[in-house]
Order: structure tokens, then sequence, then C-alpha cells
């Protein structure tokens, strides 16, 4: 007997030839899910880079545009990790902190990076750090400060590097799904980075756009703007935090987004859950379950 096709329009129920219910029910089906990271937090002088962004729906795509991952397989009444990473925080004029990974069953997302400081933190602390987007460069007088890079692999995009401006010298945007961060000599003279684009999905049945980068702090102009859930960075101040659970990067000294992870799957399943906030919806003949806080276990009957 085949356990279960794919359609063009999203996941189907499975063609079993057994009339057996209870036969069907300990067959595995198919589970489509759009896996977000938490964004990083901004720093003193750049913007948050946006979570990893791993999705299976429909031949979209994941981080930096890559190829859409395969659906996983499940078996009612087994087990499967679940966990959704909170944003990274941020300090005074330093750099902001890495957001939390996301995790569905074998597909883990990696957090966002930090935002880069400013020189005010007394030095050493302006590159932003690496993550599935990296954070925005920081800002100092006497040099331009990278961005940090997109690691792993297909999650994300690079952070825009920090300027270098004689005294106004704006930071990086983070890097965010879709496009790398602005480096804020690409601005001009003061205004900070915007944080990159972030990617669309239609899992949940309408198109929504996530885990865009923070933008990097301005010195006078102006700082840069947010992307798809990232936060604003500020001018001459912190700016604006993430949007929770769709894990954009904080803009210039401002806290990341939370994550999510979202599940498609036959309707005629029904699902329970462990150490989880969750909520589900119909959607045609499929339901779809999302999941916006916690660290457990889901399963289906």
């Amino acid at each position: 007997m085949s356990i279960a096709r794919i359609s063009q329009s999203g996941l189907t129920d499975g063609s079993f030839k057994s009339t057996s219910i209870a036969n069907q029910q300990n067959k595995a089906f198919l589970v489509d899910s759009l896996i977000i990271a938490g964004g990083g937090g901004g720093g003193g002088g750049g913007g948050g880079g946006g979570g990893g962004y791993l999705n299976t729906y429909n031949n979209e795509p994941s981080g930096d545009n890559s190829t859409s991952l395969s659906h996983q397989a499940v078996l009612p009444g087994v087990s499967y990790d679940v966990a959704v990473g909170g944003g990274g925080g941020t300090q005074t004029n330093v750099r902001g902190y890495n957001g939390g990974s996301s995790q569905f069953g074998h597909y883990t997302a990696s957090g966002g990076g930090g935002g880069g400081g400013s020189q005010l933190s007394g030095g050493g602390t302006e590159t932003g750090r690496d993550g599935a987007s990296g954070g925005g460069g920081g800002w100092r007088d006497n040099g331009q400060y990278s961005g940090g890079s997109a690691t792993p692999a297909n999650q994300g995009n690079a952070g825009g590097n920090g300027g270098q401006n004689s005294g106004s010298g704006g930071g990086g945007g983070g890097g965010g799904a879709q496009d790398p961060g602005q480096s804020a000599a690409n601005r001009g003279s003061g205004l900070g980075g915007n944080g990159g684009e972030g990617l669309s999905s239609s899992i949940t049945g309408s198109p929504v756009e996530r885990a865009g980068g923070g933008g990097g702090i301005g010195r006078g102009p102006g700082g840069g703007a947010g992307r798809d859930g990232g936060g604003n960075g500020g001018n001459n101040n912190n700016g604006s935090n993430a949007t929770a659970n769709t894990g954009g990067g904080g803009g210039s000294g401002a806290v990341g987004g939370s994550g999510i992870v979202i599940l498609r799957y036959p309707s005629r399943y029904t699902i329970s859950q462990t150490g989880l906030t969750l909520t589900t919806a119909a959607d045609g003949t499929d339901s779809v379950t999302t999941i916006t806080a916690g660290s457990g276990t889901v399963s289906w009957t």
C-alpha cells in the first residue's frame, strides 16, 4: 500500500488501499512545517539578524532563497520534539545576543545573530555576531566594522557593515531570510543600514512575511528600517523591538522577536501537545497548528 501523496496545492491525506480504519491510523502521514528561530537582539550600533527560516510547504523557499525542504513523515501515537526560540536580548552599547533556536522533528532553525556594539562600549564588540542571519556591524570613528556571517548555510543572510564617517558613521542592518542587511555606507553619512528582507509563506492559507533584519543606529540623520518583523534602528539611541513570533531582528539596542513553528497536516488527524502554547485552525482539507511558545512534544491520533 502507498503511504501518502503530495498535491500541488499542499498536503493530502494519502491514498490508503486498506479499508481498515485501524490499519490506516498506524501508517505514516506527511506534515508540512515552517520553522523560524528567534531573531537576534540589536547591539549599540548594528541591527539584529533574523532567525533561521526552514520551510517545507508547497515548494516555497527556505532561508537565502534555498530549495524547499522535504516534508516530514510522522506516525500516529509517536511524540515529536518541538521548540520555539526566544528573541535575543540587548545590552547598552555592546553586542546584542543571538536568538534561540526553534525545532520540529529532525529540523532545527538557528537563532539570528546579535547586532554589533558602538565605540561607547570601550571597544572590541563592534563586529556583528554570526547567526542564521548575521547581525549588523556596529560603528566606531576609526574603522568600518563588519556584519556577522550567515551560518549555518541556507537559513538566512549576512548582516551589513557598520559605517566609518569621522564621528557620524551609522550601524549596519541585520540580515534577513531573503536578503543581506544593508551596509551603513550605502545609505550616506550618519544613516543606519536597513535590515534585510524576510521571506513570505502561505502555510496558514494567507501569505505572511517573517524573519526580516533589524535596522542599524543612525548618527544624526536617522536609523535604518526594520523589515518583515524586524525593529527599526534608533537615531542616536535605542530603536524598536522586533515583532513577537516573526523571528525578526531587533533594531539597534532593542530586543529580537521570538520565533514560531507552524504545522500543516490532514484534518482527519488530531494533534496533542505537552509544554507548548498553540492554536489550531482549519484551511480547506488541512489543519494548521501555530505554536508560539514553549519546548515540548506533539503527537497525533
